[in-house]
């Protein structure tokens, strides 16, 4: 029969030995605990094989090695941007951001004028003040197309005293288009005021300043006798009811407060010179459908945030809920090393006891014992 080479030298480490692995093990890993606790435990003494105890001790020092790179990887996995690649990230979010701003600042004055013209009139109002865009050059050079007027309202009642000659008004009219008729604003200089026979103003005379001669040459012709006016010094004129009159611009002997240019956008978005034919969808391609695109960019970027928000906290949870080698103490170390002993007598109760005997048996053909015992009985 074959014999095992083990003796309780081999085996059993001493009480110095013993305390010099622990102090050892103080700052590092549990594989010198799981040795010295296996070979003094009842398992370490049956199967005596010092390799085979040292093996299974290791395992538990690779073991939380693992976890330490596990946990050092998770650190490390988000990709480092270069210098170069970080520059030309912030400055697209630079224009990004930059893009927002106009897109939210344009579609908040578009906001603001278009509720400031959802009245009946459907002019622009602020207070007492109407905000008009000249689509026309029938007044210049006075103002010319894309100038922003800045008129003020016209009371029947409190402002009569302002309709003289010489005055520029707005007045509500219609304009044929391609055989339809469209209701418009006009702005033109009033050059006579008619009255009737108790001095009551009824109607006024404009014409625009866009015209050979001047105005006050035509103004002075309506002082005249209908029959001896020169109706080529008048001029192109309409006769305008005071119902009609919206609003006075300046006081007749000089001009009122404009923004010069500032209308031209708005004269294209209305369509103003086709009457307002492609103003829906150039309004719903300049205005509604950049605040969606913003609408949906923003709703992407802000799920994006609280998906990552999320999942950090979920990855920093799971963080905390690792403790690392490094941290345990020296108890926590003997007892781990205890729990993962305790498995392993399990699975050898289990059946797989005769692991270790067969690496034993492997070495031992080199002794041959019952040769030796032949050649005693053959003397």
């Amino acid at each position: 029969m074959y014999s095992y080479n083990y003796t309780p030298q081999q085996n059993h480490s001493s009480k110095a030995e013993r305390k010099a692995l622990l102090k050892d093990n103080k700052h590092g890993s549990v594989t010198s605990i799981a040795f010295v606790l296996f070979t003094v435990s009842p398992i370490g003494a049956a199967y005596g094989n010092k390799s085979w105890v040292e093996g299974r001790g290791a395992s538990i020092g690779r073991l939380f090695m693992s976890i330490k790179e596990k946990l050092a990887s998770a650190k490390n996995s988000k990709k480092e941007l270069t210098p170069k690649q970080q520059k030309v990230r912030n400055i697209l979010n630079w224009v990004a951001t930059a893009v927002c701003i106009v897109v939210i600042v344009f579609a908040l004055v578009v906001a603001i004028f278009t509720i400031a013209g959802a009245n009946d009139d459907h002019l622009t109002r602020f207070g007492d003040k109407i905000y008009m865009n000249v689509a026309s050059d029938s007044m210049s050079p006075t103002f010319t197309p894309n100038d922003v007027l800045i008129a003020d309202a016209f009371d029947k009642e409190a402002n009569m005293d302002k309709i003289k000659v010489g005055q520029i008004v707005t007045f509500s009219t219609t304009s044929m288009y391609e055989n339809a008729r469209y209701a418009i604003y006009n702005t033109h200089r009033i050059v006579n005021v008619n009255r009737d026979t108790n001095g009551n103003v009824t109607s006024v005379v404009t014409r625009g300043d866009h015209q050979d001669g001047d105005w006050k040459a035509a103004a002075a012709e309506y002082q005249k006798d209908q029959d001896s006016r020169d109706k080529n010094v008048i001029g192109r004129t309409e006769t305008v009811a005071i119902d009609a009159i919206v609003a006075t611009w300046g006081d007749g002997e000089t001009s009122g407060k404009m923004l010069k240019g500032c209308g031209a956008f708005s004269n294209w978005i209305q369509d103003t010179e086709h009457f307002g034919a492609s103003k829906d969808v150039r309004f719903f391609c300049i205005v509604v459908l950049p605040l969606i695109l913003l609408f949906v960019v923003y709703a992407f970027v802000l799920i994006r945030t609280l998906v990552i928000a999320k999942l950090e906290n979920q990855r920093k949870v799971q963080a905390e809920q690792v403790v690392t080698v490094d941290s345990l103490s020296d108890e926590e170390k003997r007892r781990l090393a205890q729990e993962y002993l305790a498995s392993l007598a399990k699975e050898q109760e289990g059946g797989g006891e005769g692991a270790p005997v067969e690496e034993d048996t492997k070495e031992e053909p080199q002794q041959d014992v019952p040769a030796q015992d032949t050649q005693e009985d053959n003397v």
